[in-house]
């Protein structure tokens, strides 16, 4: 344990460095959690119109109409 805790004794400097890149790290994380919301959002929304679509080209196969804005 003593040879340990030897390594992780860095001078002032070489600390604040290591807490510096580690914040930018968290900061990435932050950013990629923002990104796979948005991403999740925007299949949700290809996956409802892919929806819509698929129930149109079901019907118009049985030679029955729907109306397009739907």
């Amino acid at each position: 344990m003593d040879k340990f805790i030897q390594k992780l004794n860095f001078d002032f400097v070489i600390n604040q460095r290591i807490l510096q890149l580690i914040g930018y790290i968290d900061g990435f994380k932050g950013k990629w959690d923002i990104a796979e919301k948005q991403e999740n959002r925007y299949l949700k929304e290809l996956r409802k119109i892919a929806t819509i679509e698929s129930i149109g080209s079901s019907t118009r196969i049985e030679e029955q109409r729907l109306p397009t804005k739907k």
